[in-house]
């Protein structure tokens, strides 16, 4: 029998597993692993097995007999139809569909869907939690009040956490955006940008050419970098000044943001504090502007 070729394959091995169903009879203790391992590819792909084995809370000799009793050539074999799924970008959402509507009738049988994204959810703050260096959160925060110019980008799903970090920032302080309007482009936000000033950019697998040239293209012109990013190994890791890390892992069709805005959250009350009265009083400017345009326009 050919081992599974590809994650929607390995995912239908796994719900196969679990109901006793299947050709390949798997122990408790492998079918923990093999789910957890399919929940993170990303991370499957590019750590090492001791590494995964650490993080999976088990044991790097349990992954390899996996590998074997699935029919791998060793764990290395194994392994790469993770890389497989990860470096092909274009199935990324159908492969994360694809495993809700093969484990949809498991979801119904054990636990609520909204009880597994709630603890997917968790589980992402709680290791963004553990993964927070405060250092650099205080350094950024000194960088989000103090830099003359803050710029915020991010492109597809990333866009609405940089838009909502770029409006709340913006409410405390000036000279806060997005780096560009959505129809001008990236190249037309860089151009106006300048030494000193900060660039805070998010960015998730899969991770798209336009972020992290634009992170370069800024580090370049002398810009300050910040990055919040899905993995310490992310692309947008390595070339920024400053990287939080907040983890994206998903049981839907998509990445989940809950870790990033709560991120956002943190750092957003954090400058709130450093910032102190001027603040509130940027903020009570801006509600006179509201209720000025409510009396004008509002309704009677």
């Amino acid at each position: 029998m050919n081992p599974p070729q590809t994650l929607p394959e390995l995912q239908i091995v796994l719900v196969n597993a679990k109901s006793r169903s299947g050709p390949i009879s798997l122990g408790k203790r492998a079918i923990a692993a093999l789910e957890q391992m399919i929940e993170a590819p990303r991370q499957t792909a590019i750590y090492p097995i001791h590494e995964l084995a650490e993080n999976y809370g088990t044991s790097a000799s349990t992954l390899s007999r996996l590998a074997d009793r699935l029919g791998y050539h060793g764990f290395k074999q194994f392994q790469q139809v993770f890389k497989d799924h990860v470096t092909n970008e274009s199935g990324f959402y159908s492969g994360l569909a694809q495993k809700m509507v093969v484990s949809g009738e498991e979801t119904q049988k054990n636990i609520s869907l909204l009880g597994r994204v709630k603890q997917k959810n968790d589980q992402n703050v709680d290791a963004m939690c553990k993964l927070l260096e405060m250092n650099v959160v205080a350094r950024l925060v000194d960088l989000l009040v103090y830099t003359p110019h803050v710029r915020i980008a991010g492109f597809r799903q990333s866009f609405s956490m940089a838009g909502h970090f770029s409006y709340c920032l913006g409410m405390l302080r000036q000279n806060v955006s997005m780096l560009s309007a959505a129809d001008h482009g990236a190249a037309h936000g860089l151009a106006q940008l300048s030494p000193g000033d900060l660039l805070l950019i998010y960015g998730c697998y899969p991770y798209t050419r336009t972020a992290i040239s634009t992170a370069h293209v800024a580090k370049a012109k002398g810009v300050t970098v910040a990055a919040i990013t899905d993995d310490k190994k992310s692309p947008l890791a390595a070339v920024a000044d400053y990287v939080l890390i907040a983890p994206t892992e998903s049981i839907f069709y998509s990445n989940s943001m809950v870790a990033m805005l709560t991120l956002n959250e943190l750092l957003l009350s954090l400058s709130a504090q450093v910032i102190g009265e001027s603040g509130v009083r940027t903020l009570r400017a801006r509600e006179k502007i509201i209720s000025a345009m409510d009396a004008e326009f509002g309704e009677n």
